[in-house]
């Protein structure tokens, strides 16, 4: 089961001295998109990195610490990295990435960053 608003919160909170600044940044602009839908050249963007390919694997570095802290363990089916699968609302393929392609993060998590005082 999904997370509630408040348990991604505390999973946020207790994680904030362990958020790199890059992915704080990716997390802001993803909950603060329209409907929670970016494309991965804006989030490659709000972190500074150079590549998508690597805001992909810090996004999923994220992901894992979210996953963990919350005690969440979705089925990854159709995700690559799997990690993305916590917070990512469709399955996504790295494979099929292009810079354009646009993702959508999950309703409750994208409230619970919304409302912290980042």
């Amino acid at each position: 089961k999904e997370p509630t608003v408040g348990e991604w919160q505390a999973a946020l909170s207790a994680l904030q001295s362990k958020i790199k600044e890059e992915q704080r940044a990716m997390l802001l602009a993803h909950a603060r998109a329209d409907e929670g839908a970016a494309s991965l050249g804006v989030l490659q963007r709000a972190g500074h990195y150079t590549t998508v390919p690597s805001a992909i694997n810090h996004y999923a570095q994220i992901a894992q610490r979210l996953a963990d802290e919350a005690g969440y363990s979705p089925s990854a089916k159709g995700y690559d990295p799997a990690a993305l699968c916590t917070v990512l609302s469709k399955p996504f393929s790295v494979a099929n990435a292009l810079p354009t392609d646009t993702i959508a993060l999950r309703a409750h998590l994208r409230e619970a960053i919304r409302l912290l005082p980042w």
